[in-house]
């Protein structure tokens, strides 16, 4: 029985050195790679090394990503094409200027017997001529045109040849029933002044979205950043640990298998650090793309870190007065609000379109003729009477001018379309499309109701979390003292004081990941209200 005691405890004690053998080679190897703390260098460590860092705050991160964000760029351009569309439209109240100069030859065969032998058998008529016309669209619908022609003409015919003549003309055309309220021109306009500022809610809008997503990326930094020195510290408490147990193996007061066990939780934290890393990278690069817009900007080469730390200062609202400023300030609804008046619009426009049409048109005319050859006339006793034709271009003029020859028009004009559909079809469809916003208008005010109000609870879950973590973390700091004096006075190991030191590492970066959800969440709530802008002081 002895001898089978012994065989045992010779088994036993042979097994205990295997272990102790294999695991002292990777002991060995681990302790000459990472058991300093030293060894290994964080990003922003070897960044700072290099010279290569950029220190930056949120408002200037801010400040960046509205000049240099690529995607406000390309909205940018929207109001400016807007606005040229509305001076596309506006050119319909231009000045137009028509004029022309031309030159007329015409030969006809005389057929009148008695004249023929005095200017033969043919008549030939000539001349030149010049006309311009300056032409206005009003406002109220109607057009103004003013006009004047010149012509100089001859003719075999003619005994008084040359003839000068000139005409003014002024025309005014006014509709009285169809264009009268409102015409094509002034729908353009009108629906063009509403599209800039579609147009400038939506730049408005992607300012908005581009700020909150910045703030978003920024604290997301500095989180993955926190985190990475919370794993520092429980890399560098697992170092300590294994120093520590390494001795208590030498002096024999500890099994050789708790260095497997420390060494397992140096691993783990050392994937920890890395793994935070790579959320420092990823971030950075998000941020980098937000606030650059130059991919060959030096800055894509420097580790950016942020300064700002989480800090809630910000008044939460209630839900009914976060319900009412979202409503009223978000970009759908003030869109939706302008086409519905471009609804009312088109409306009213093809309501008008629908009717007769009904135009007075007015017109006054001034003339003068002239020539070189009109001769005197003989009076009763045989006196001469001066011809008042004779002259050249300056009698034409002075005629014209003094209204020697004036001519009125006045004239209304009356057009019915029989059944008229275009317009009736196209008012169908204007309304059809007023009510289709209208559904649009309610669908959005409940989506935006959803938005707030699962903001709103988001944000409150995010509060209880954070005094939650806050209350984990300062039970974790007496925990933490209580196993420290307890090691001290002997009654507790090295591993439960290393545990106690885990626990309260995990519970600051539980309570850092809280703080940076807070105020995610009240970024996410002002972006919803469209109140995040207000902050930055940004205007429009």
């Amino acid at each position: 029985m002895e001898r089978k005691k012994m065989c045992k405890q010779i088994l036993v004690l042979a097994t205990l050195t295997l272990l102790v053998m294999a695991d002292a080679v990777p002991f060995m190897m681990y302790g000459q790679e990472s058991t300093t703390p030293t060894s290994y260098k964080t990003i922003i460590e070897r960044a700072r090394e290099e010279g290569i860092t950029r220190d930056l705050t949120l408002d200037e991160c801010i400040r960046m990503a509205l000049e240099n964000n690529l995607e406000i760029e390309l909205v940018r351009y929207q109001p400016f094409l807007s606005q040229e569309t509305l001076n596309a439209a506006l050119g319909a109240y231009d000045f137009v200027m028509d004029s022309s100069i031309g030159y007329q030859r015409f030969e006809s065969p005389n057929t009148n017997v008695v004249n023929a032998a005095f200017i033969g058998n043919e008549i030939v008529r000539d001349g030149y001529s010049f006309d311009v016309s300056f032409s206005k669209a009003l406002s109220t619908g109607g057009s103004l045109t003013l006009s004047m022609s010149d012509n100089r003409t001859t003719s075999s015919f003619n005994t008084t040849d040359p003839v000068y003549a000139s005409q003014i003309q002024a025309n005014f055309v006014q509709p009285l029933w169809k264009n009268f309220r409102i015409d094509s021109t002034r729908r353009s306009i009108i629906q063009a002044r509403r599209d800039l500022q579609i147009s400038e809610i939506q730049f408005q809008d992607q300012v908005s979205e581009t700020v909150r997503t910045v703030e978003d990326v920024y604290w997301g930094l500095v989180n993955a950043i926190e985190q990475q020195n919370i794993q520092l510290q429980s890399r560098e408490l697992a170092l300590v640990q294994l120093r520590d147990n390494q001795k208590r193996v030498e002096i024999g007061t500890l099994a050789p298998i708790e260095i497997t066990r420390t060494k397992s939780e140096v691993a783990q934290a050392e994937q920890g650090v890395i793994a935070a890393e790579s959320s420092i990278i990823q971030s950075m690069n998000r941020l980098k793309n937000l606030i650059l817009k130059d991919s060959a900007d030096t800055l894509w080469q420097q580790v950016l870190i942020p300064v700002d730390r989480p800090v809630i200062t910000e008044q939460i609202p209630t839900e009914q007065e976060a319900l009412e400023v979202a409503s009223q300030r978000r970009p759908e609804i003030k869109n939706l609000q302008i086409n519905l008046e471009k609804n009312d619009t088109d409306i009213e426009y093809y309501e008008n379109q629908s009717k007769p049409q009904l135009d007075l048109e007015a017109s006054y005319t001034t003339q003068g003729t002239a020539g070189p050859n009109f001769t005197d006339g003989v009076g009763p006793g045989g006196e001469i009477i001066p011809n008042p034709f004779q002259g050249g271009w300056g009698t034409v003029y002075e005629q014209v001018f003094k209204q020697n020859y004036p001519g009125v028009t006045v004239a209304l004009n009356f057009r019915y379309y029989f059944g008229n559909n275009t317009a009736k079809a196209n008012l169908a469809s204007a309304k059809i499309q007023k009510d289709i916003n209208i559904t649009t208008m309610q669908q959005t005010l409940q989506g935006i109701r959803v938005e707030v109000v699962s903001a709103i609870y988001t944000l409150r879950t995010s509060q209880q979390n954070l005094e939650s973590a806050i209350i984990a973390r300062q039970f974790r700091e007496e925990q933490l003292d209580g196993e420290t004096k307890r090691f001290q006075a002997g009654l507790a190991t090295n591993f439960e004081v290393l545990q106690a030191q885990r626990d309260l590492a995990q519970s600051r970066a539980a309570e850092l990941s809280a703080r940076i959800e807070l105020k995610q969440a009240i970024v996410a709530l002002q972006r919803y209200m469209f109140t995040n802008l207000d902050k930055y002081n940004i205007e429009f």
